[in-house]
């Protein structure tokens, strides 16, 4: 028998979500090297966080820089006294236009926009490294595709024939209103576990339901039988005592299976 639950599913989506946004730290400036003058020391201190919340102590970060030539001259930064932070002195030592890096320690190297020495330039505003901003939109996304994904389970399922056939059957179930009224609607989330039993289609649904004097939670299941109609083979809801109460008499449940021929 193959089970199949929408819950397991949506779980499994979560999956690579997690793994896409663990294990990347992000890292802040407190200014940016133009308008160091040649031969001047740029001072930056770098605020390391995983995943952009939780500081990050203990690391060897490094600040790089590689004039025209691609010559690298690499800076070791040092832990500047709060968590997360380190001090780096840079020093740039001629004019002219020059490529500058993070490596953060921690996982990633941070790349940059090259910045002219010696122009003058605004040093009061650091930009954001190029790697952060990719894993934090693709992590976005991936959390937007898995919301977008839950939705369209969920509002399929609510929507579903077997699931009308259900509210159908709740609607007028005469011992179901006797306890809590005419129902009057029911919940936005519909979940549903589907099983496969020799050629026959097995649904469960759990439905919030509000009545006229109460809400409960109901549970129907149903069968399909080689492509006919969804019949309900069982159904019961929990009381306000949290007892199960049955809604379908066992043998009303009877489906009849199509004749073989000899």
């Amino acid at each position: 028998m193959k089970r199949l639950l929408l819950g397991l599913a949506v779980a499994g989506l979560l999956l690579p979500a997690a793994a896409l946004s663990g294990g990347f730290a992000t890292v802040q400036l407190s200014s940016l090297p133009a308008g160091t003058d040649e031969g001047g020391t740029w001072t930056p201190t770098l605020t390391i966080l995983q995943h952009g919340v939780t500081p990050l102590d203990g690391l060897q970060p490094a600040v790089r820089i590689a004039d025209g030539t691609g010559e690298i001259t690499t800076f070791a930064a040092k832990p500047a006294g709060e968590p997360g932070t380190y001090v780096a002195e840079v020093t740039f030592p001629s004019a002219g236009t020059w490529h500058y890096e993070i490596w953060d320690g921690f996982s990633q190297t941070h790349t940059y926009s090259p910045v002219t020495i010696g122009g003058g330039g605004d040093a009061s505003f650091p930009t954001a490294p190029v790697g952060g901003i990719v894993l934090a939109a693709l992590a976005l996304l991936t959390t937007i595709f898995i919301v977008i994904i839950v939705f369209l389970g969920l509002y399929t399922v609510k929507n579903s024939e077997s699931a009308e056939k259900a509210k159908a059957y709740l609607r007028s179930n005469e011992k179901l209103k006797q306890d809590i009224g005419e129902v009057q609607n029911f919940g936005n989330i519909v979940t549903a576990a589907i099983n496969d039993r020799n050629g026959n289609s097995e649904v469960t649904l759990k439905l919030k339901v509000f009545g006229e004097r109460k809400t409960v939670n109901a549970t129907v299941d149903l069968m399909l039988v080689q492509g006919n109609a969804w019949r309900v083979t069982s159904a019961s809801y929990v009381n306000s005592n949290g007892q199960k109460i049955p809604l379908l008499d066992p043998y009303d449940t009877k489906v009849q299976s199509p004749r073989v021929a000899a």
